[in-house]
């Protein structure tokens, strides 16, 4: 399914960027891409809950929590 909606080149310049544009400002929106940035009133961890939650699990964000190669005795949250 996603596959297919990934490569439909017709339904893409059809409808253009406006959904992934939906997602993300239902999601807090992507300050960086704002004209006027400033730094968002969410956290990572409620973005990455409401990701999880709305949408089955990492399929546009991946996340984990896990040790930090660079010390280990920290934990530190990976987004791929």
């Amino acid at each position: 399914m996603f596959y297919n909606t990934c490569t439909n080149l017709s339904d893409i310049r059809r409808v253009g960027n406006e959904p992934i544009r939906e997602t993300i400002a239902q999601l807090g929106g992507w300050p960086v891409l704002s004209s006027n940035w400033t730094v968002p009133s969410i956290s990572i961890e409620t973005l990455l809950g409401s990701v999880s939650s709305n949408y089955g699990g990492g399929y546009i964000i991946e996340q984990d929590v896990s040790a930090d190669d660079k010390d280990s005795s920290t934990n530190i949250i990976w987004v791929t």
